[in-house]
């Protein structure tokens, strides 16, 4: 344990030993990502002397601070970009259940507006946002309402789903 504090916690212990139980434990109880077994730690732990990805730079984990405990590879270090596509849907409409519905705030002067379809609002808000896309919506009957309606005939206004999105954005 000391040497591991004094080498950098989570990062790479060297045993050499026959016994697999002495090697069970050491790996089950020391905190290092990498424990190279019976070689030279500086090469074993680079993956030149095992079959650990090739690395000069490694991760210690979070028990050493970092995000990885990876040997660091050059994908490590490439940025990205995905573009994902909803494939399991949280809200799904074709389900035979009607989508439960949020509470609507209300005041003492006004009235929640009536709902004359199962459409939930976050459904609703889906739908203007595929729509500000470009994007139509799933079915025909559950076009969002036009952006210059102040107040569409279902469900919320467009200037209630701007404050929700300008929330949300804090």
């Amino acid at each position: 344990m000391e040497v591991l504090a004094y080498g950098g916690m989570g990062h790479t212990l060297a045993l050499h030993a026959g016994n697999e139980r002495v090697i069970e434990a050491f790996a089950l109880q020391k905190p290092a990502m990498r424990i190279v077994v019976n070689s030279v730690a500086a090469l074993g732990s680079v993956g030149y002397t095992n079959r650990l990805f090739p690395s000069m730079t490694l991760g210690p984990g979070t028990v050493g601070g970092s995000i990885t405990s990876d040997n660091i590879s050059p994908m490590h270090l490439v940025n990205i970009k995905r573009v994902a596509f909803e494939t399991d849907p949280v809200n799904s409409r074709a389900s035979s259940a009607a989508p439960r519905e949020a509470p609507r705030k209300t005041t003492a002067t006004s009235k929640p507006a009536e709902r004359k379809s199962p459409v939930s609002w976050m459904g609703e808000i889906e739908d203007r946002l595929r729509a500000r896309a470009g994007n139509p919506p799933a079915r025909a009957s559950e076009a969002p309402a036009a952006a210059s309606d102040p107040k569409p005939e279902k469900g919320i206004s467009e200037s209630e789903i701007d404050a929700l999105i300008r929330e949300f954005r804090r």
